[in-house]
């Protein structure tokens, strides 16, 4: 397995990779934008606060994690958080998650963050992926609550 910044020439199989996490994800039922979806991309690809990954299996892409860095509200230190990880669902089990969060932490590490947030907004495998973040050090902090309106 390989993992890698993403390129400009991912965009359009990180696109599908993004349409198959919305549509397995809480948010299924809002609008998925193509258009908005590649803006973050060039962004991504472009700045340093912003971490994008993917994890390669024999040349396809199987996984991909986006991040920042950024200040909070009240404070010039540095919090890194996710905004997407998501593997295919035929290479869960496998490293991929794994190893694109030890790759996440490492580039805030370096990056200066003091706090690192990892969220599961998207319902997929909640009890597995909060193991899995207890196991690499992180410890749980509130909950999420959703409302449909």
């Amino acid at each position: 397995m390989i993992i890698r910044p993403f390129t400009s020439d991912d965009i359009p199989r990180l696109i599908e990779i993004g349409h198959m996490a919305h549509e397995e994800s809480e948010y299924r039922t809002m609008e998925f934008s193509e258009e908005k979806c590649k803006h973050l991309c060039r962004q991504i690809i472009l700045k340093p606060e912003m971490f994008g990954r993917v994890a390669e299996r024999d040349g396809v892409i199987v996984g991909v994690a986006i991040g920042g860095i950024f200040p909070p509200y009240f404070s010039s230190d540095l919090n890194a958080s996710d905004l997407l990880f998501y593997v295919l669902p035929e290479h869960r089990g496998s490293r991929a998650f794994y190893v694109l969060c030890i790759e996440f932490i490492a580039w805030a590490k370096i990056s200066g963050a003091k706090l690192i947030f990892m969220r599961n907004t998207t319902g997929v495998m909640p009890g597995k992926v909060g193991e899995l973040y207890e196991r690499m050090g992180f410890s749980r902090v509130g909950g999420i609550y959703r409302m449909e309106v």
